[in-house]
């Protein structure tokens, strides 16, 4: 993205307490250490929590999983939010699937479709977009389904959520550049 100039990304994210939720149950899914280990992300100042926790630390090795995770997925922010502007647009899910036609259209006016109104409604309303399970078709998907696994999903691995987030919120009360993220960790409703 930064060698094109005619190259434009869309990146949807997760907040970090709904990452853990998901993916806790779905490790397969992770972001793996080996991919951690290889994202070149700058940070400045004394204290580096990713050379810190390097993946050939032992800093790193003995944190847990929910800990790798939380580490990962800033890793990934910073990453993405290093690039500019102009070119990648933050798009949060639990935001996209609350107001699907409004996020379309303003995706549209990212990448400079015309994508009307009744188009991003036609979208948002195609059941085979927003009623199915992408990763598996023959599960019926809906806000009520998601809802659901999610809060079945939030209560089963809560230590594990927690533990993630307040790991977070250690190191970026600890290194400045970590504390833009700070909006994006999600609340524990």
């Amino acid at each position: 993205i930064k060698q094109s100039k005619a190259s434009q990304a869309i990146f949807m994210y997760s907040t970090l307490r709904t990452h853990l939720t998901i993916c806790l149950a779905r490790q397969q899914e992770r972001f793996s250490d080996q991919q951690y280990g290889a994202l070149d992300v700058k940070m400045k100042g004394a204290f580096n929590a990713f050379k810190e926790f390097s993946v050939d630390s032992q800093d790193f090795q003995d944190l847990s999983i929910a800990k790798r995770m939380a580490l990962a997925w800033m890793k990934r922010m910073l990453f993405v939010q290093s690039m500019p502007k102009s070119k990648v647009l933050l798009l949060e899910m639990d935001d996209f699937l609350a107001n699907p036609r409004k996020h379309l259209m303003e995706v549209g006016t990212f990448l400079d479709l015309n994508i009307t109104n009744k188009i991003a409604e036609a979208i948002a309303s195609d059941r085979n977009i927003f009623q199915v399970y992408a990763k598996d078709q023959e599960v019926p998907w809906d806000r009520a389904v998601q809802k659901r696994l999610f809060e079945g999903r939030s209560a089963a691995y809560r230590t594990e959520i927690d533990e993630g987030v307040e790991f977070a919120g250690m190191l970026m009360a600890k290194h400045k550049a970590l504390q833009k993220l700070r909006m994006m960790v999600g609340t524990s409703d």
